[in-house]
């Protein structure tokens, strides 16, 4: 995350924010213009350290230059897979498990120059050549009998389970960061961040016959589908799920991108604001019983469980188009806590403003403990800024009201309802 002072500084939402985050940006913005005229400036040279193993070197350019960005961003070169032969070098400028961050390697790699025999990528790259034998400095082993069976969640993800003869018992800790590791080597960082829920270890020795998962049940949606209400426990249980086959190392990477294709081919065509929305459910769930949203209506029941239980929540598990899901949170001190035909209707202007200017559209909403929440999808963010701010003071909603974003890249991101808005809460995003 960017600083100013000890605040947080917005990125995709900064034209929003304060004349200090704006200035950030654009501070921010000359240091990446800055950094890429060196790259070009010294390409070769940086090339000539890779090829010649002077990683020192390459250390020292990456903190003279790349570190004035942020300090918590990390680099990688490596040998283009995309590329035959060894001419073409890959340079990855990644924030890793700071997500809060990725708004901004983003926009580096987007500024990037056209450079010859260089490509440069936000995420870490896939290992090239023989899997069976590779190496890697934070493991101990080797790993040429591992390997790896993917199921489907009705999550919008998959979970994975490596087997191999380093793990003596199931799901270990310490097995399970280097399943991890491994799967990052082998798949890259960005199907792991995208497409992986949850990572699982069992022994070798593990007959398959008797192979257990925790993947959630793909069925447990079918059986409720012609109901008003679904059930967090009936929708995520883990019974009658179909086993799928185990792996080689080397076959996994084209395993999951062919099941991916295959999620992704299942996501309706047109863009949510272009289609009618029907079958409304009333979700029912013991995460959220206790906690700040216990009511929620809504379409779509799977970004809602998957907001609650994914490890990591993104908006392209659910839409092929560039819409991000969001919601607009109202704290307490207002009467659309209590009610609900005033809600409903404020739902239903925002969605009807929303469509007119092809923004984006409602998705629902809910009312908790703290606050009442309208959910969302957002194609066109400053549109839909400038309608949920209008309305937003016709409906005279608290100073406290805010959109929030249910993407994890998305955790710092937020547009106050009025300029006397305060901040939310830190990392409110995923927490509703």
């Amino acid at each position: 995350m960017l600083y100013s002072g000890d605040k947080i500084v917005r990125w995709h939402t900064a034209q929003f924010g304060s004349s200090d985050e704006i200035n950030e940006q654009t501070r921010v913005s000359e240091q990446i213009e800055r950094f890429w005229k060196q790259f070009a400036a010294d390409s070769e040279t940086l090339k000539s350290y890779f090829f010649e193993d002077k990683t020192d070197e390459t250390v020292a350019w990456c903190e003279a230059y790349l570190k004035p960005i942020h300090e918590d961003l990390m680099w990688e070169v490596s040998r283009d897979i995309l590329e035959v032969g060894d001419k073409r070098l890959v340079f990855t400028v990644t924030p890793e498990s700071e997500y809060a961050l990725r708004p901004l390697t983003k926009a580096i790699i987007e500024r990037a120059p056209d450079i010859a025999n260089w490509r440069f990528t936000q995420f870490k790259e896939p290992l090239i050549g023989d899997f069976n034998d590779f190496e890697h400095s934070m493991l101990k082993h080797s790993w040429e009998e591992v390997e790896g069976q993917i199921n489907e969640s009705p999550l919008k993800c998959f979970d994975i389970t490596l087997r191999d003869k380093h793990f003596k018992k199931e799901n270990k800790d310490s097995d399970i960061a280097d399943a991890l590791t491994v799967l990052t080597t082998v798949l890259g960082e960005e199907p792991v961040d995208l497409w992986i829920n949850f990572v699982m270890t069992q022994p070798l020795s593990k007959r398959k016959d008797k192979a257990k998962t925790k993947a959630a049940s793909t069925e447990a949606l079918k059986t409720k589908a012609d109901s008003d209400d679904i059930d967090e426990s009936e929708y995520l249980k883990d019974s009658s799920i179909e086993q799928q086959p185990f792996y080689p190392l080397n076959s996994l990477r084209n395993v999951l991108a062919s099941r991916v294709v295959e999620l992704v081919d299942e996501l309706p065509i047109e863009r949510c604001w272009e289609r009618t929305l029907d079958g409304f459910y009333s979700l029912k769930g013991s995460s959220w019983e206790e906690g700040l949203r216990p009511v929620i209506t809504t379409p779509y029941p799977a970004t809602i469980f998957a907001k609650e239980r994914r490890m990591l929540f993104h908006s392209s598990a659910f839409t092929r188009h560039d819409e991000v899901f969001a919601y607009l949170k109202m704290s307490q001190e207002q009467e659309l806590a209590h009610d609900v035909e005033t809600r409903f209707e404020l739902e239903d202007k925002l969605d009807r403003e929303l469509r007119k200017a092809k923004a984006g559209c409602v998705l629902g909403g809910g009312v908790g403990s703290e606050a009442s929440y309208i959910d969302m999808i957002i194609s066109d963010l400053p549109e839909a800024a400038e309608i949920l701010r209008e309305q937003a003071a016709k409906a005279k909603l608290p100073e406290t009201s805010w959109l929030l974003f249910y993407d994890t890249y998305w955790v710092d991101e937020w547009v106050g309802m009025f300029k006397r808005t305060p901040p939310p809460e830190p990392h409110e995003g995923p927490l509703w």
